[in-house]
């Protein structure tokens, strides 16, 4: 039968198109996107396609002059081969499109959606155009996943994927199934640049995958990241209480206290466990005596006694008043002080306090 009919000025959909099985549909695409490549050098022996998307080449024997080879995308580089094995760029040839079926490729794609240059060839159009549906998101995933992508185009469909997400994910989206949260946890940090980190960072703390962020985070190095996204991390890991001694954690903590964090939780945490500086716990407990924050009394002994181990001065008489006012401060460390101040006004000669005498 004829490939299509025409009624009335409109084209219909072939009927071969309804002939099409998933037997059919395996192989037809190669068929239907063939060429005839043919040069008039004697030397050539084989022609090479390499596609840019693919970490792989194909090679076809030329007889007399000619091969017949399927080329899915219309940047594919041509290479001729001699028996020598030397391969060249500067062959004349010429290639002619031995037919195009356009609705026979839609059904293929519909029979048989896993034909992998199928598939390819759609990813290519997602990507050019933007993720427009969850259905979309999940091909160019798939495609990562199975296909032998070369690392530029892997690189190319990561970013897409990822500003996808940093522009339409919500906070705890649930519209986001496991699988993809599975992707986006398994994209090796190496294989991003700081803004994609950032992107990715962003969008697995808005799903609330916290351990997978963290971990991010550290391996990577980023801390270049809105406050509002790591107070949010911060709070998550110090509720979970699995991390609450790191070291690492804590660095975290105090970078955001010097961004000018008032999170009440963040320096609650810190005033419960920080130790460093006496001047950076003073700074830390002045900013949460000033919001009421919780850890107060835990923050203001450690740093007493650190002060008067470390014969600290600046902020001394300050600390002590705060920790005074506390019902169950310990005696031992009050009686420090007091000697300490006795020490410096009877032998030393210093000028002191009039509460200190009262004390």
């Amino acid at each position: 039968g004829r490939g299509e009919e025409h009624t009335g000025g409109r084209e219909r959909p072939s009927i071969l198109a309804d002939m099409v099985d998933e037997r059919i549909g395996t192989v037809l695409p190669a068929i239907l996107r063939a060429c005839r490549v043919s040069t008039s050098d004697p030397r050539m022996r084989y022609v090479v396609v390499r596609y840019l998307e693919l970490d792989r080449e194909e090679l076809y024997p030329l007889k007399e002059g000619s091969a017949y080879i399927p080329l899915f995308f219309e940047n594919s580089v041509l290479l001729f081969q001699d028996a020598y094995g030397d391969r060249y760029t500067d062959i004349a040839y010429e290639k002619t499109r031995i037919m195009e079926k356009p609705e026979l490729e839609k059904r293929c794609f519909q029979v048989v959606p896993e034909q992998p240059m199928l598939k390819l060839a759609r990813a290519r159009r997602i990507a050019r155009n933007g993720i427009q549906s969850a259905e979309e998101l999940q091909l160019l995933e798939s495609v990562i996943r199975e296909m032998p992508l070369a690392g530029p185009y892997r690189a190319y469909l990561l970013n897409v994927i990822l500003r996808y997400h940093d522009q339409t994910i919500r906070d705890s989206d649930p519209e986001l199934d496991e699988e993809e949260k599975q992707f986006l946890a398994e994209i090796p940090q190496q294989e991003l640049d700081h803004s994609e980190q950032k992107m990715l960072l962003r969008t697995l703390i808005r799903l609330n995958m916290f351990e997978e962020a963290y971990r991010l985070l550290l391996s990577s190095g980023e801390r270049d990241l809105e406050r509002p996204y790591l107070e949010q991390l911060v709070r998550s890991l110090v509720a979970s209480e699995r991390h609450t001694r790191s070291a690492e954690l804590m660095d975290l903590g105090y970078d955001l206290f010097t961004l000018g964090t008032k999170d009440k939780t963040i320096l609650h945490y810190l005033m419960e466990h920080y130790n460093g500086l006496s001047g950076d716990m003073l700074a830390i407990l002045l900013r949460g005596q000033k919001l009421k924050a919780d850890g107060q009394r835990e923050m203001a002994e450690r740093l007493l006694a650190q002060m008067l181990f470390s014969r600290t001065e600046q902020g001394l008489d300050d600390v002590f008043e705060l920790y005074r006012s506390f019902p169950d401060a310990e005696n031992v460390l009050l009686r420090a002080y007091i000697t300490k101040r006795a020490v410096d006004y009877f032998i030393d000669g210093r000028v002191i306090r009039e509460k200190v005498f009262s004390d």
